[in-house]
C-alpha cells in the first residue's frame, strides 16, 4: 500500500469511529426525546384536571368572606 491509501484507510476509519459514536449519541437523545414527550403528556393530563376543577369552582360562585374553611366541620362544637 502507498502512503495516499495508507492516509486514506486512517480518515476512513476515524470517520467510522466518529460515525459509531455520533449513532450512538443520536439514540441517546432520542431516549430523551421520548422520555420528555412522556413526562409532558402526562403534565397535560394534570394541567387538564387542574383546568376542570378551577372551572367547576368558578361556576360554584364566590365563597362568603365570613365562611368556614371547606375542612372546618361546624357540627363538631
Amino acid at each position: 500500500m502507498s502512503t495516499n491509501d495508507q492516509d486514506l484507510q486512517k480518515r476512513i476509519g476515524t470517520m467510522e469511529e466518529q460515525l459509531v459514536h455520533l449513532e450512538r449519541f443520536v439514540e441517546q437523545l432520542n431516549m430523551v426525546v421520548i422520555e420528555q414527550s412522556r413526562q409532558i403528556q402526562k403534565m397535560e393530563k394534570k394541567m387538564e384536571l387542574i383546568s376542570d376543577k378551577l372551572e367547576e369552582r368558578k361556576e360554584a360562585g364566590p365563597i362568603p368572606h365570613n365562611a368556614p374553611p371547606p375542612h372546618y366541620d361546624v357540627r363538631r362544637s
